[in-house]
């Protein structure tokens, strides 16, 4: 369930109960008067005094969600994708599969358009990825850029024009097929950086609201087969510069991004994380320092287990683990 706005009750003046915290919600969602539902954890919780607070995360996330879990370290110094990188083009917007052994990419090489759709695969992860191939089937004169490949590996999302494209295929092997508008994701606006995560549960896009400023929206749903309703901008990230290319943890409580923020007057990208407790609190974001350097580092995915992040460094695409 998303885009649930949670009001905070108003208390009467007369004697209530105390109830305690930490009671599990009933199977609605549901919780005593004064509490709300901690939609990761299952549990009650205080309501706060501000009443617009909205839930993002899926009614359907399991519980033993990251929030429980021991925090991963710190990304090891990344590497260039030298089998993927063209010297004379520009390489960017890379997304990888759930396990790390399949990647799309957006270049300017020679293919159909002026940014298209690039693909390699491995055979293992200590292998290296094989020389990329154009993925034809979704090449037009125009620009097709910014992929982001579903968890199954059946669906790519990628921008096309102004507005946010997706195709399905019927195994990991098969061309895509079924190319159309995505209107769930897609606004009047300039949209772009699609990506969903690993279990399908959330999505992100950037809208681009002037030429220097875009905006992270984020979507939710409780299952696969649900529409995704009405997205939330996410103001507690926003700046008047860029936020973009967001790439998203399973629970919801993870956001990798862009932004060019911590450059004076904007111009120089560096990869953010924005975490946060439950699906109640707002997002914080910090630099991850060890993969920014003096240069643009951008547009970060992420593998289901979060142990592989590729992300373009200066046009040419880079891989880092941890």
């Amino acid at each position: 369930m998303r885009g649930l706005l949670v009001a905070t009750a108003l208390l009467a003046g007369c004697y209530q109960p105390v109830v305690p915290l930490g009671v599990r919600c009933s199977p609605s969602g549901e919780c005593p008067e004064g509490q709300r539902c901690d939609q990761v954890r299952d549990l009650c919780e205080r309501s706060p005094l501000d009443a617009n607070v909205i839930i993002d995360v899926p009614r359907d996330v399991p519980l033993d969600t990251a929030i429980d879990a021991p925090m991963l370290g710190a990304w090891n110094p990344p590497a260039f994708l030298s089998s993927l990188n063209d010297p004379a083009a520009i390489d960017t917007d890379p997304t990888i599969s759930a396990d790390g052994l399949e990647l799309f990419f957006g270049s300017d090489r020679p293919g159909v358009g002026n940014l298209d759709i690039w693909h390699s695969t491995r055979t293992s992860l200590a292998a290296t990825f094989a020389a990329p191939t154009l993925v034809a089937e979704l090449a037009t004169i125009g620009d097709d850029s910014a992929p982001a490949i579903s968890g199954d590996g059946l669906t790519i999302y990628f921008r096309r024009g102004t507005d946010i494209f997706r195709a399905t295929r019927a195994t990991t092997t098969s061309p895509f097929t079924s190319v159309g508008l995505d209107a769930e994701l897609s606004s009047a606006e300039l949209d772009t950086n699609p990506v969903v995560s690993h279990n399908g549960l959330f999505a992100s896009v950037t809208r681009e609201t002037t030429a220097t400023d875009r905006e992270l929206y984020l979507y939710a749903r409780g299952s696969t087969s649900d529409a995704w309703g009405i997205p939330r901008k996410l103001i507690e990230l926003s700046t008047p510069l860029s936020e973009s290319g967001a790439a998203l943890s399973d629970d919801g409580l993870q956001l990798w991004f862009h932004s060019d923020r911590g450059t004076a007057g904007g111009g120089q990208l560096d990869v953010y994380l924005a975490s946060r407790a439950s699906g109640f609190a707002p997002f914080v974001a910090a630099p991850v320092t060890e993969l920014n350097t003096a240069v643009v580092e951008s547009d970060p995915a992420v593998t289901r287990d979060l142990r592989i992040m590729v992300f373009e460094r200066a046009t040419e695409l880079m891989i880092a683990t941890r």
